[in-house]
């Protein structure tokens, strides 16, 4: 029984091992929040960062949060672009956001869904991101 217990013991360390060395390890990236725009209302904020990770460079990112929530982990939930960009950004209404890539010449209008304007965050973009080398 010993040999059997100290075999699922190194497996389970070596299943471990292989997480932390294929991506699957907590947030390793940087994070510099470059700009907060607040709603008209003062419920939602949209939050313009550059998100620096070693293994996949670093992307511009825009996530849409309750006002004062902090930025999570993770890529933005409104808008993503490889490598650093100045974003324009701008609310046209409390449930629509305007972002604008001057450098790609790249605009995204972002509807929120009628319960986001008040709780949760825009849907998934099928946009794909601008940029890349």
């Amino acid at each position: 029984m010993r040999g059997g217990r100290q075999s699922k013991v190194l497996k389970s360390g070596i299943a471990l091992l292989a997480m932390l060395l294929t991506g699957c390890a907590p947030d390793a990236c940087d994070y510099d929040i470059r700009q907060t725009v607040v709603s008209s209302s003062g419920k939602l904020a949209a939050v313009v960062f550059v998100r620096e990770c070693e293994d996949q460079g670093a992307t511009t990112d825009v996530s849409v949060l309750p006002s004062g929530a902090p930025l999570p982990s993770g890529p933005g939930n409104a808008f993503t672009r490889y490598g650093r960009a100045e974003l324009a950004v701008r609310w046209e209404g409390e449930g629509v956001l305007r972002v604008a890539d001057p450098q790609s010449g790249v605009t995204r209008q972002i509807t929120l869904p009628t319960s986001s304007a008040t709780s949760s965050a825009p849907r998934p973009s099928s946009a794909t991101p601008t940029g890349r080398p």
